[in-house]
């Protein structure tokens, strides 16, 4: 089960990388992973965007997708 706590300690970690190069790695489901790195460029309060370096994309994704290991 994911508390509330937990979403806000996370929140807190991701606000604290803003302007910071990331790497993402998550799960596409069906043994597939994506290995994504880019900047973070906002944290708003039920998600936080990234933008891209190779495809020049903006991906935003929410704090339990951190939690699930989704993201």
């Amino acid at each position: 089960m994911i508390y509330k706590s937990q979403i806000k300690e996370v929140k807190e970690n991701i606000e604290g990388l803003v302007g910071q190069k990331v790497k993402l790695r998550g799960s596409l489901g069906r043994n597939k992973t994506f290995e994504k790195e880019g900047t973070l460029i906002q944290a708003n309060t039920h998600n936080f965007l990234v933008k891209t370096e190779n495809k020049l994309e903006k991906i935003d994704y929410n704090y339990v997708d951190v939690l699930t290991n989704t993201v």
